[in-house]
């Protein structure tokens, strides 16, 4: 079952995850793990902080090749933290406002991950978990130019949703 009706092929489906690790920050109960399992991918951290959905994660851990990582994501250390832990090469971020934590993230770890996929909540209008006063024009643009930056090219794939793929000859 997918979380609130969304389409994850059109959400997060553009992305090749064959063989790939996968950073799932935002994972409920694992709904989005499967999908990139799914389509390939060969290890997923999941990374959720809902007491809710943690005994299902750790249930798919059990049969999938699921590492439950049990965090609240708010903070730029936070996002460091799972990049130093853990070596990934996609990251799924759709953390109800956390996702503000990623503007004050190093360079040197945000390009440990070659492709981002961020779901941005802005601060006013929609149930967040970490509460900002960025606008969703505000937001975009600063993950935009952030992410940018830090060599990365960045587009929007879906209202609220920015790609960023990176560089490697940065």
């Amino acid at each position: 079952m997918k979380m609130h009706n969304e389409d994850y092929n059109k959400e997060w489906g553009f992305i090749d995850y064959n063989g790939k690790a996968v950073l799932d920050c935002g994972a409920d109960y694992g709904s989005t793990a499967k999908f990139f399992l799914e389509r390939g991918a060969k290890k997923v951290i999941a990374v959720e902080y809902d007491d809710q959905y943690w005994g299902a994660l750790i249930a798919l851990s059990k049969v999938a090749n699921v590492v439950p990582v049990q965090r609240f994501l708010s903070k730029s250390k936070d996002f460091e933290l799972l990049l130093d832990e853990y070596e990934v090469d996609v990251a799924k971020v759709d953390v109800e406002g956390g996702e503000i934590g990623l503007l004050g993230v190093d360079c040197e770890h945000l390009r440990r991950a070659a492709e981002f996929t961020i779901e941005y909540h802005p601060g006013e209008g929609y149930p967040i978990t970490v509460n900002h006063n960025y606008s969703e024009k505000e937001l975009s643009l600063l993950l935009t130019r952030k992410f940018e930056s830090c060599g990365f090219i960045v587009k929007g794939k879906l209202k609220r949703t920015l790609y960023a793929n990176r560089i490697d000859d940065h």
